[in-house]
């Protein structure tokens, strides 16, 4: 038997269907009462944020506010006055949390997302009661759903884990509906609901109450991470949300009580899949979803050591990082006192490197003819395992389109460059260091016919704005090849220059993980990220550092995530036996050394 959630059968049957239903809340004097009460509470941010927090959000959030007193003096406030309406509305239901939503005139989006789940059983329902403490309409910003949205697929949105709707994130608006209520009258809506909220564009601040609730019986959790293709299970009840702000979320805490591990099943759809699982919903629904599979907590020494390379590296992929993201890391990762410093754990923003120029241009002109036999024309260490799909994936990463004039940084012997202008009627230039590889580029630009379309040149990249003319390209793309720079800031820099106003950088490359929350490991990753460096002229930094130096240099970034593509290592692999000479880290699995990111910025 199916539990209920709603103690009317008639909303019941409706919340079923759509996955919301509108309820009555508060009447006029009530809703005066409590604005009354919270006009008295002092939240950090004053109930104006400025978009500087670490969600950069320009809407006031309780849970994002920096206050744990005010935190809690919101819970037990709201507690106050919503518990007669959880008692009303729910059958067997408690509060969770308690959040007050605060848009300031002309601020406040909040992106389409899902709520976090807090239950273990999937086939559970927590729900959240949404409250308006004014009138509110599209204009002011109101709650948009997407209807019939819930438990479709069993996702596990979250810290660094993005929504199932990213890859066609641009157009999940489309499909969302506006809920325009009087104040006091809410919304109950299964937490898995697609839903979001537009910026306020009224003239008074647009006041919300959201109330997320859990059955009585259950023990509700958080789930922590997504590594290794698992999640750590936390017991997480109502302390743990009062005393833990979002920044706390990100690192895994020692006194975090673990009910275990299980797998993730997390994936990213299409536009065309979300339709059809919306018209397919009332069946997916009724068939329910069982919990993942549970796992323990690591495994064997004796089977990490059985590994192979292609599948240890697998776990440098991770699903999209949002712009919240890219916020969060560049606060929790704790910024280095000396950035000048060398180390294999390189600062992006300072001038030391492991290797200078001369040493890379000497590597590649002596290693050009293995890297071609086991890569082949394009030299990327993570790369779907056709050659075609990489460039595909490329072209629209970097979102290349006809009429473009691109420069590809380092561009090796022209693989990319020539793919590129095969696929878009574009005019490429090219830049290495080595005149092997400058040699090979020729000789493909002439076999494909591209002579008039591509041209390849020596120079190094850290003079760009000697090479080309200031504001003279549309994208400037650096394919695993910013790894090598002596200086991080002469490179970037001298792209800013040769970029035009609204031009795009795109950039993929490896970057270190940050392992000082784990202390055990970082003297090993040392000692490994010492012998990469040595085989492959490597100078790799940290994410933090980097996006301090791309947000400080003027680039706005639009998005940084891991490759969303099933990545293959056996052209690694392949050049590495040519080579004779392989990484093999011995203090970890790659992953946990070095990983995939791209980067892609406007040009401000």
């Amino acid at each position: 038997m199916v539990r209920p959630i709603l103690r009317d059968s008639v909303l019941q049957a409706r919340f079923d269907a759509d996955g919301y239903v509108r309820a009555p809340m508060l009447d006029a004097a009530q809703v005066a009462a409590l604005l009354a009460e919270i006009a008295t509470l002092r939240p950090a941010d004053g109930f104006a944020p400025d978009g500087s927090g670490l969600a950069r959000n320009s809407y006031h959030c309780t849970f994002l506010d920096t206050d744990p007193g005010y935190r809690r003096a919101t819970f037990d406030l709201l507690s106050r006055h919503f518990a007669h309406m959880v008692e009303r509305h729910l059958a067997g239901y408690r509060m969770l949390s308690a959040n007050l939503y605060v848009k300031p005139p002309g601020q406040g989006d909040f992106p389409i997302h899902q709520n976090w789940p807090v239950l273990e059983d999937f086939a559970a329902t927590s729900v959240t009661l949404w409250c308006p403490l004014v009138d509110v309409d599209v204009r002011s910003g109101t709650l948009h759903l997407a209807p019939a949205s819930h438990k479709l697929l069993p996702h596990i949105e979250g810290p660094g884990a993005p929504a199932f709707f990213a890859p066609f994130a641009d157009q999940i608006h489309a499909h969302m509906t506006p809920i325009e209520l009087p104040a006091g009258e809410g919304v109950i809506f299964d937490d898995s609901i697609v839903h979001g909220s537009p910026p306020n564009r009224g003239e008074n601040a647009r006041v919300a109450v959201q109330i997320i609730c859990v059955p009585e019986e259950m023990a509700p959790v958080f789930f922590f991470g997504e590594r290794d293709g698992r999640f750590e299970v936390i017991e997480a009840d109502v302390d743990f949300y009062l005393e833990h702000g979002i920044g706390d979320l990100f690192t895994r805490r020692p006194a975090w009580r673990s009910r275990g591990h299980i797998e993730s099943r997390n994936r990213l759809i299409e536009e065309a899949e979300f339709l059809d699982l919306l018209s397919r919903g009332a069946d997916i629904r009724a068939q329910g979803m069982a919990p993942p599979t549970r796992l323990a907590n690591a495994l064997p020494v004796a089977r990490q050591g059985e590994m192979s390379l292609r599948r240890r590296l697998r776990r440098i992929l991770a699903k999209l990082i949002t712009e919240r993201g890219i916020a969060a890391i560049r606060r929790l990762m704790a910024r280095r006192q000396d950035p000048s410093g060398p180390g294999p754990i390189r600062d992006a923003r300072g001038a030391s490197a492991t290797h200078d120029v001369g040493q890379v241009r000497a590597y590649y002109e002596a290693m050009t003819p293995a890297y071609v036999a086991g890569f082949g024309e394009i030299f990327q260490g993570s790369r779907p395992e056709s050659t075609e799909a990489l460039l595909d994936y490329l072209t629209d990463a970097a979102s290349i389109e006809d009429g473009m004039r691109i420069l590809d940084a380092g561009c090796g012997v022209g693989g990319p460059a020539v793919g590129i202008a095969s696929r878009r009627d574009v005019v490429i230039e090219g830049v290495t260091l080595a005149q092997a590889q400058v040699d090979q580029a020729a000789r493909r630009i002439q076999e494909h016919g591209l002579t008039d379309r591509v041209k390849v040149r020596r120079g190094d990249y850290h003079a760009l704005g000697s090479l080309y003319e200031p504001e003279s390209f549309d994208r400037v793309l650096f394919l695993e090849s910013l790894c090598h720079a002596e200086s991080y800031a002469d490179v970037l820099t001298g792209a800013h220059r040769v970029l035009k106003t609204g031009g795009g950088l795109y950039i993929k490359d490896f970057y270190c993980v940050d392992n000082r929350a784990r202390p055990s490991m970082s003297a090993g990753q040392v000692a490994d990220l010492e012998k990469l460096h040595s085989l492959y002229r490597l100078q790799i930094p940290d994410l933090a550092s980097t996006v301090d130096l791309l947000s400080g240099l003027g680039f706005m970034i639009r998005y940084m995530r891991m490759p969303d593509y099933e990545a293959s290592y056996t052209h690694w692999e392949a050049y590495e036996k040519l080579a004779g000479a392989a990484w093999n880290p011995v203090s970890a699995e790659p992953g946990d050394i070095i990983q995939a990111v791209e980067f892609f910025c406007w040009k401000r």
